[in-house]
Order: C-alpha cells, then sequence, then structure tokens
C-alpha cells in the first residue's frame, strides 16, 4: 500500500460551525448509533469526555475539504451539544477514494458492526444497489435508515438473497459475502426483483406501522420464491387474489415470526395451501424438490 503523508493536529476548538463548514460525510460510513452519540453527550455535560482519542480525517486530492474517516458519532455529538469541544485529529494528505475507504475500514474493523455499515460502502457505486433506494425506479420505499413507511435496505437484500433461492432454507447476507452477492445482483436480477414489488404492493399496499406483510423478512422471500416459480403459469390477477388470502391467516402469521428451518417450511406449506385451496387442477407448483 502507497504511504501516505499525514499531519497531527492537537488541541483542535470544534463546535458545529467548524464541522459544517470543513467535514464532508461520505455514504460508505457507518450509520449513525444514537446510543453512542447520547453517550458522548452525557460525558460532555459531566466534563469527562475522552478527547484522546484521534478524529481521523482526509483530504481529497484537489479539495480542501476533511473527509471523515472516523469520529463521526463524536463530531454528531458536539454539534448537538452547541459547546465547542478540543479535539486532536489527524489528517491523511491528497488521498484517492479507493485508499479512504481502505483507511476506513481499517479505522472500524475493531468496532461492532452491522450489515448496513458495509452496504453504506457500495451505495453510489453499484447501479442495481442505487436503482432500489430511488423511488422513481422501484415500486416500495427502501431507505438507508429505519422509517415508518419504508423497508431498510439491509432488509430488502436479505429478502432478495433468500428469494433467489429454490430450498427450504435461509441464508442471510454476511459481511464476507457481501461483495459476491452485489456483484451477481444485475440487471435481470433487478428486473425480477421489481417486478415481484410491484405485485407485492399490488396485494398488500405500502410498508407502514402495523403491516405484518412488510414486517416479516420470511414472509416476503417465501412470496418472492412461490411468485418467480409461478409467474409464467398464472395471470397477474390470479397471483394477486390467491396471495392476499394469506393476509388473514394467522398462523401464516405466527410462523413468520420464526427463523428457524423448521417453522419456515411449516409457513412455506400453509401458504400453498392457502393459495391452493380449491384447485384440484393447475395449482401453483412448489418452488422446491422434496426429498
Amino acid at each position: 500500500m502507497e504511504k501516505v503523508k499525514k499531519t497531527y493536529k492537537q488541541n483542535v476548538k470544534v463546535d458545529k460551525d467548524w464541522i459544517s463548514e470543513n467535514i464532508d460525510v461520505r455514504s460508505w460510513n457507518r450509520q449513525i448509533y444514537r446510543s453512542r452519540v447520547n453517550k458522548f453527550i452525557n460525558d460532555m455535560k459531566n466534563n469527562c469526555f475522552d478527547r484522546d482519542t484521534l478524529i481521523k480525517l482526509s483530504k481529497e486530492k484537489g479539495s480542501d475539504k476533511l473527509i471523515l474517516l472516523d469520529g463521526q458519532h463524536r463530531l454528531l455529538a458536539i454539534k448537538e451539544f452547541g459547546e465547542p469541544m478540543y479535539v486532536d485529529l489527524v489528517i491523511f494528505e491528497e488521498m484517492e477514494e479507493e485508499l479512504m475507504i481502505n483507511k476506513y475500514d481499517i479505522a472500524n474493523e475493531v468496532k461492532v458492526h452491522r450489515i448496513i455499515d458495509d452496504i453504506n460502502k457500495f451505495i453510489g457505486r453499484h447501479d442495481w444497489l442505487d436503482a432500489l433506494l430511488d423511488e422513481r425506479s422501484f415500486p416500495v420505499n427502501i431507505t438507508k435508515g429505519k422509517t415508518a413507511n419504508s423497508i431498510r435496505i439491509d432488509k430488502m437484500l436479505n429478502v432478495i438473497k433468500n428469494g433467489f433461492i429454490t430450498t427450504l432454507s435461509r441464508q442471510n447476507i454476511s459481511r464476507k459475502k457481501l461483495p459476491s452477492f452485489l456483484e451477481e445482483f444485475d440487471a435481470g436480477k433487478f428486473s425480477d426483483v421489481k417486478d415481484f414489488f410491484t405485485v407485492y404492493k399490488k396485494c398488500f399496499g405500502d410498508p407502514q406501522i402495523g403491516n405484518w406483510l412488510y414486517a416479516r423478512n420470511t414472509i416476503m422471500f417465501t412470496l418472492m420464491r412461490i411468485w418467480l416459480k409461478n409467474k409464467e403459469l398464472f395471470d397477474e390477477e390470479t397471483i394477486i387474489n390467491c396471495f392476499k388470502e394469506i393476509e388473514n391467516k394467522v398462523s401464516v402469521k405466527q410462523d413468520s415470526v420464526c427463523v428457524d428451518a423448521l417453522t419456515i417450511d411449516s409457513m412455506t406449506r400453509k401458504i400453498y395451501r392457502v393459495i391452493n385451496k380449491g384447485r384440484s387442477v393447475n395449482k401453483f407448483e412448489p418452488f422446491w424438490e422434496e426429498d
């Protein structure tokens, strides 16, 4: 790895105006953990804020803006606390973005991670991931943060990952497998996911509080598996009418809470009984092969 010049600055006076004017937070930074921000604010109120930990920044080539590599919770706490604090900085000079991300990874390797933190590093750098987050191109609202009327992007990617599996199992995305998953997430898969959620929205409306059919990953990816297997065998109206029958099935709702293999198997078979009710022929075909 190329050697990068770095400058240390001690006792730098930092307040909300300085942060707003000088700091740029990129999309690949971690999601904000509210509890960490609150902890730092409480430390400031009690005059025990530890400023010895370096805040790591980088200067992008051709720009005076400082790109944040590590310390966003502390800086946000300073902004919200409202009073200036004195901190120590290290500034890496003239770095390309790929090297910034590498430095960011090293700085954050020892911290607790959620998959959303790693997904953020690909936003703005992967066309079909960006398309999921674009409300103009995707039928339901997908967001980076948790809101009442949306699906968070990490949850959506796990639905997509499992939606293409043709067994009665669950295989969620790990940090290690995220890059290979995104490499395989192409235009064809995006088109299938978009078409499925267009149908899903016609069945169950938009994501919102109290709508259990968006709250549970298992129900979404199971219906996606069924739809992928049967979308060429039934017209859309038939699929919608059959899928809608699931909404008021208490036993399916109860099973959808669990993630173990036996319960997913049970829930899937219950769904097939619901959507095939009254069909002696032309039944929805199972997406898996029986042993």
